[in-house]
């Protein structure tokens, strides 16, 4: 398995694959980084014919960056090479029994609960001890940071970040690209590429 990244969500990845008793060989992967090894054991691989030899015996990939830009900048290298994005789910989150709907490469992390009626797109990250409730949709390649809680019937779009601690209230829409900071209460839609901050939730900026 690769783990692309090698920073500090990249090591919380691989607890989260120690959750599960994933069985075989660990990687990670980082261009930027200088270090060579992760822990003093995992190997750090630095190039794209080093991720097709590995991909050769196993493609599976796990996408360990928490930045919107990143996620989706390594999704689109790492399968371009061959690699196979992998949904992963720690054994520790609860996961409604009826409509819930995970795409490939998405992590859902410790402590969160998603209750039912739920689309995740892909490439989406559920951090740690979210919640999200009833029919909800969740864009691709959008980042919950910890701790945040999405009240039922709300769709966020696609590549939003949404800060720490946040709290979306029901049947929010949030456009895509946008930014929600930590704390926020959003009692209100939120426009495309826009960002608010605090409670409640008001418009800063626009990208």
């Amino acid at each position: 398995m690769l783990i692309a990244g090698a920073g500090g969500f990249a090591r919380e990845s691989l607890e989260l694959l120690r959750q599960t008793n994933y069985p075989n060989e660990v990687f990670f992967y980082d261009d930027i980084n200088s270090d060579l090894l992760v822990y003093d054991r995992y190997k750090i691989l630095k190039t794209g014919l080093e991720l097709k030899n590995l991909f050769k015996h196993n493609p599976e990939f796990i996408l360990g960056v928490g930045e919107v830009g990143s996620r989706l900048k390594l999704y689109q290298l790492i399968t371009g090479l061959g690699g196979k994005p992998v949904t992963l789910i720690s054994p520790f989150a609860r996961l409604g029994q009826n409509n819930i709907q995970i795409d490939e490469g998405s992590v859902v992390a410790t402590g969160s609960v998603l209750t039912c009626n739920i689309t995740l797109g892909r490439g989406c990250l559920i951090n740690l001890n979210c919640t999200i409730g009833h029919d909800c949709s969740i864009g691709e390649f959008s980042v919950l940071s910890p701790g945040v809680h999405v009240s039922g019937c709300c769709t966020i779009g696609r590549h939003c970040f949404i800060g720490t601690g946040a709290v979306i209230l029901p049947g929010i829409i949030v456009g895509d690209n946008a930014v929600i900071g930590a704390g926020s209460v959003v009692n209100h839609n939120v426009p495309e590429y826009s960002t608010v901050v605090g409670v409640p939730a008001k418009p800063i900026k626009n990208r």
